[in-house]
């Protein structure tokens, strides 16, 4: 079976254009909580009637609610679910750990699928996915073929992957850059794209585009269940032109629309492949350059391709005619049939009617969705007929069919929110591992164990990364981190985790659910850590139900969010230490100069000379910011919390030691610093 065709529908303009070239399925977004927020997205209304042309043309429609949430949002986000299931949803797509258990529950007939802002990359993770209630996982951009096909053998899931459109610098659900850097959030669906600014010597966080046309007959594109085209912030010519060079391409038939129509509908100087095939390097980047836009021509040819119905949907016919009774035309399509009557069939005076006739007549279908595939014509010899009522039974089994198929059935249960989310029943205890260990009030997070200051304040406890040798990890005691970016690493980061556990750990701190994965299978009790994104106490309830011991709250959390939190589980924030911002599998230094020239000190620059640190992480490289997080002078302010996280990065140990002894004794920053997630209300 062939994978689906999935398109971007941002506005109803660009849905027309998507059913109508070619799409087996399309995904939108309503008026919030969508990570598309700058779509011109669906109105209630508007959603019902999108969801009766999906019905209408055998298109399925998934509804796209892949944003973060807080505890206050979560029932609206429910109402919202529901909405899109009465319009007819074939599925609905989540960020939210906690939204996508709740969904669970409260929609349990209608199909879950993870986001790729889920960041998960591993089978694994998958596993943990399908635990909570998800169906389909839409893989990271930045999987390779390889890494693909793997998924493929071994993911207990559906896999969507993405085949065109626009690359992010950052896996996403990763990426706090334009959070960090003007408040718009990536994961609130409000992402400024700073990134495609100057940075360094050009455009050095901006990618060139994907496509993976001439890839999508071949594996490991053919095995998976969907193939996704980005780009709901598009216009509808671009949407055209994607989808009618996909369709074309997944039925090996002539296109209309060229590659350079292709590269001008919308891209940045041309096209990549970089990750797919493990190319990586300055060659993926690239900016929008005037060659890169479209003639008027151009749009006006794209544009021509969704003015009128295309003849997508098939429709099974039978006609009977005995002479003396009326003929009857029975029609199937869209999933239903039914049947219409005629006039009595008379013998002819001249001319019999002939099955050809009749055959012709009924395929007349110009200027509808439908196309004739089985016509089946029984004719009683010598009868007579008019042709404009055959004309007549073909248009009224056609009404019958589009009737009933505008009547959305939805296969869910409806339930109503009130102000306060009832949480699902917590999930056993995996593994045996929950409630082993103890979190210490205060962690501290370090990237090598030269940092480690001789004194450390009492009630600590040491994280140092994964690769630490388990001598190191003995000698001080250490619990480990797992890397945001696994990958294809899953058992090489399974044999570390295993020695730190032989070396004494017990912890393991983890950014995506592929490291809650890991730590699981290694014998440690996993604590999620920023990257997991926790926002809401369901998230909290979805992750203790998968074994996690305790939680870092999400960078992007208010006090007042943090302070209502109905924590099941030990729940901390970051109190210092700068933030990580992006996670880089194209490093954009080793991109520039080269990994000898970097030695893992290196800065990104941008176009006010501002440096944001870049640091290796295994396969992956992470952006941090220019600017620590400083709440040394506000510590009465923070809320109540189970711990309090310090992460160092680019400091030295003498450097460590003085922030430890300055939060102490409650000093101010001598230096530039941010409040992060403290400065919001």
């Amino acid at each position: 079976m062939r994978p689906e065709l999935l398109a971007p529908a941002g506005s109803a303009e660009a849905l027309l254009a998507a059913i109508r070239c070619g799409a087996d399925a399309v995904y939108l977004g309503g008026g919030a909580f969508n990570a598309r927020a700058g779509a011109q997205n669906f109105t209630r209304d508007a959603l019902t009637e999108a969801g009766r042309q999906c019905k209408l043309h055998g298109v399925k429609l998934y509804f796209t609610l892949n944003t973060l949430l807080g505890d206050q949002e979560l029932p609206q986000a429910l109402d919202l679910a529901q909405e899109a299931a009465r319009a007819g949803a074939d599925a609905i797509i989540v960020q939210d750990l906690g939204l996508l258990r709740l969904l669970r529950g409260a929609l349990p007939g209608l199909p879950l699928h993870a986001s790729t802002q889920c960041s998960v990359q591993t089978a694994g993770g998958m596993a943990l996915l399908k635990e909570l209630g998800a169906s389909r996982c839409i893989v990271p951009r930045e999987c390779s073929k390889e890494e693909l096909e793997a998924l493929i053998d071994t993911a207990p899931l559906e896999l969507e992957a993405f085949v065109h459109g626009a690359l992010c610098m950052s896996v996403s659900g990763q990426c706090l850059l334009s959070f960090a850097l003007g408040g718009r959030s990536g994961n609130r669906g409000t992402c400024a794209q700073p990134c495609r600014l100057p940075w360094g010597d050009g455009y050095g966080l901006s990618l060139k585009d994907l496509s993976l046309l001439e890839e999508v007959q071949r594996p490991p594109l053919s095995r998976v269940a969907a193939l996704k085209i980005e780009g709901r912030q598009k216009r509808p010519e671009y949407v055209a032109a994607a989808v009618t060079a996909f369709r074309h391409a997944l039925d090996g038939t002539a296109s209309p629309v060229s590659g350079e129509d292709l590269r001008q509908t919308f891209s940045r100087s041309g096209f990549t492949q970089g990750y797919f095939k493990s190319l990586r390097g300055g060659e993926m980047f690239g900016a929008r350059r005037v060659e890169d836009i479209a003639p008027p021509e151009t749009l006006r040819r794209m544009a021509a391709l969704y003015s009128k119905e295309a003849p997508r949907v098939p429709v099974d016919f039978c006609f009977r005619g005995a002479i003396g009774e009326p003929v009857s035309l029975s029609a199937a399509a869209l999933g239903g049939s039914v049947r219409v009557e005629g006039e009595v069939l008379e013998q002819a005076q001249t001319r019999a009617l002939t099955e050809d006739d009749v055959r012709r007549q009924l395929g007349r279908l110009g200027g509808t969705q439908f196309f004739a595939q089985k016509v089946q014509v029984e004719l009683a010899q010598g009868a007579f007929m008019p042709l404009g009522q055959i004309n007549a039974l073909r248009r009224g089994a056609l009404e019958g069919l589009e009737e009933a198929a505008s009547v959305i059935t939805p296969s869910v249960a409806s339930v109503s929110c009130g102000s306060r989310v009832r949480h699902l029943p917590q999930g056993g205890d995996p593994d045996g591992i929950r409630n082993v260990v103890r979190i210490a009030s205060t962690v501290l997070c370090f990237l090598a164990h030269e940092q480690i200051p001789n004194e450390l304040p009492e009630n600590s406890e040491i994280f140092l990364p994964c690769d630490t040798s388990p001598e190191l990890i003995q000698k001080h005691r250490a619990q480990v981190t797992i890397p945001a970016g696994v990958f294809g690493d899953y058992d090489k980061l399974l044999a570390q985790l295993r020695r730190a556990r032989e070396a004494g750990a017990s912890l393991a701190m983890a950014q995506t659910l592929d490291g809650v994965a890991l730590a699981r299978e290694a014998g440690l009790a996993p604590m999620a850590g920023e990257g997991m994104n926790v926002l809401n106490s369901a998230s909290l309830e979805a992750l203790q139900g998968l074994g996690v011991v305790g939680a870092v709250l999400s960078a992007e959390i208010t006090p007042g969010q943090a302070r209502g939190l109905e924590a099941h589980v030990p729940v901390g924030a970051m109190v210092y230490g700068r933030l990580a911002l992006m996670l880089c599998r194209n490093c954009p230094v080793k991109a520039q100069i080269g990994c000898k020239a970097c030695n893992n000190s290196q800065n990104l620059v941008d176009r006010r000379g501002v440096k944001f640190p870049v640091r290796c992480e295994e396969t992956c490289a992470r952006v941090y910011n220019s600017r620590p997080l400083w709440l040394a002078d506000v510590q009465d302010k923070i809320p109540a919390l189970g711990f309090r996280l310090y992460s160092f990065t680019t400091e030295s140990q003498e450097e460590c030691a003085a922030v430890l002894r300055a939060y102490q004794n409650g000093a101010a920053c001598k230096d530039a610093f941010t409040r992060g997630w403290m400065n919001l209300k």
